[in-house]
């Protein structure tokens, strides 16, 4: 019956979604003898979707993050989090970024120090994933922009238009 479709379906769903709860660290246990009772799974769900409301984005939230974009940074994993950045669009555009000492621009400076190395996300590519993600035309917006710099501020001039 229904009943026992949707008690394999939640049970399933959340074995294969294990790996981010514990990457979110939200503990989701079973209960009695390892089964899960539908309304039991459904509240789970029903949780798991409402983990954060930073996790929810909307075309307000998207606008609001692409205005703190710059074209010249790079976003830790934390500060992803602290953004609202979707998990997975973080785990789809992280990089380990080298610094380059040959011009102080393509140097990585952290709290006004240097470090050789850093791991996160070009806000440059947070800013043309938010415009995907509002429908902008981020390719024809910044065919034009001289810089990284000048592609975001091209993709904000394009908020206007929405």
């Amino acid at each position: 019956d229904a009943t026992s479709k949707w008690s394999i379906v939640a049970s399933n769903f959340l074995r294969l979604a294990q790996p981010l709860l514990q990457r979110w660290q939200i503990e989701i246990a079973s209960e009695g003898h390892g089964q899960f009772e539908p309304a039991v799974a459904f509240r789970r769900l029903r949780f798991l979707l409402n983990v954060s409301l930073k996790m929810r984005l909307n075309s307000t939230s998207a606008q609001l993050l692409l205005l703190k974009c710059v074209g010249d940074q790079i976003w830790d994993e934390q500060t992803c989090i602290d953004q609202g950045i979707p998990q997975i669009w973080f785990d789809e555009l992280v990089e380990n970024y080298e610094s380059g000492f040959d011009n102080d621009r393509n140097t990585i400076y952290v709290n006004e120090h240097v470090v050789n190395q850093y791991r996160g996300v070009s806000d440059l590519h947070i800013a043309l994933k938010l415009a995907e993600f509002l429908g902008i035309d981020w390719k024809r917006a910044t065919s034009v922009a001289p810089g990284r710099r000048a592609q975001v501020e091209a993709i904000k001039a394009e908020l206007d238009e929405l």
